[in-house]
């Protein structure tokens, strides 16, 4: 039997679980520094999710919802999820019948068009987040920055699609506030704006560190209380996200978790436990540090990076505090 600590416990459930159904591995897009295919050796995907596949994550989720967690989101990813076409119109029904749950879905935005999003609002998806690449740094098997903001403008008006990620690597730190101008010149909004990470991931030197935190200071100096601020959320999700602290767990396209009638609590301990090796929490100790009490929830993926780790973390809440602080005194 699996036996789970009550605080760890809490600490979860306090938050929100977000079951990210990967539907496919399939993408029409093959960016350089994605981590979906970096950490795999086969980045040939062409594997999409089983109809029998799917029903036992909604069994999955429906025992969750209705036993041990309120608070559940719902998101469809990949790959790209709207190469499944009809297929994910369907699995969205099936998700809004069964749990009450509109799911959302994270797209390249490649295939994104107003008779998709007719069909999607029918089906009862809630939202598609578009990612956006980096004007100044657009990878070349990637869909074109402008060519994303052209598709965003013209359909917004269904009021379905949010700005997702945009892409940072550590030598365009000092672009960042540049970055954001663009995109709320364009699009009114800005993107959730996130470093490079896992695989991709290359340490930052002083300078950057330093462009890093003069551009924060620029970005919130600017927006702040104009639109959504979601800075480094692998980093400050406590800023990204107000404290109110998501927990993604990926449901992958093969089957990883032998799920069947007589299993599903063991599996859901397991899940917990999963959850549990991804984010860490209460992991620091320098209680002089004047960000200790914001700096104990991070993704395991830092724990061998510390010393980056601390430094992108201050530069980043040392540069949202002081711009805050400027426009308290105006």
């Amino acid at each position: 039997m699996i036996i789970l600590d009550e605080q760890d416990l809490n600490e979860i459930k306090n938050g929100t679980i977000c079951f990210s159904i990967i539907v496919t591995e399939y993408c029409n897009c093959s960016c350089s520094y994605c981590h979906f295919y970096l950490e795999n050796i086969n980045k040939n995907y062409v594997y999409c999710i089983s109809n029998s596949t799917f029903n036992d994550y909604i069994t999955l989720i429906k025992y969750f919802k209705n036993v041990l967690h309120q608070n559940i989101h719902v998101r469809f990813s990949g790959g790209e999820p709207l190469i499944l076409g009809e297929k994910l119109f369907y699995f969205s029904k099936r998700i809004y019948e069964e749990l009450n749950i509109m799911p959302y879905v994270l797209t390249n935005g490649k295939l994104l068009n107003e008779e998709l999003l007719i069909k999607a609002k029918e089906a009862k998806i809630d939202k598609f987040i578009m990612s956006f690449e980096n004007p100044f740094k657009t990878d070349k098997n990637s869909v074109d920055t402008y060519t994303n903001i052209a598709t965003f403008n013209s359909l917004k008006k269904y009021d379905m699609i949010l700005p997702g990620v945009v892409v940072l690597t550590t030598d365009m730190f000092d672009k960042l506030s540049e970055i954001c101008d663009i995109f709320y010149t364009n699009i009114g909004l800005l993107p959730i704006i996130s470093e490079v990470s896992f695989k991709a991931y290359t340490s930052p030197s002083n300078h950057e560190i330093k462009a890093l935190y003069n551009n924060v200071r620029k970005v919130v100096e600017k927006y702040y209380l104009k639109t959504d601020l979601q800075l480094f959320p692998y980093i400050t999700p406590e800023i990204a996200y107000n404290y109110k602290y998501k927990y993604v767990l990926d449901l992958y396209a093969k089957p990883r978790f032998g799920l069947n009638d007589d299993n599903i609590e063991m599996v859901a301990s397991k899940i917990y436990m999963k959850i549990l090796e991804i984010y860490i929490n209460k992991f620091c100790n320098k209680k002089d540090c004047a960000w200790f009490e914001s700096c104990q929830h991070i993704r395991n993926f830092w724990i061998d990076k510390m010393n980056d780790y601390c430094k992108l973390k201050q530069a980043i809440s040392d540069g949202f505090l002081d711009a805050c602080l400027k426009l308290h005194k105006l």
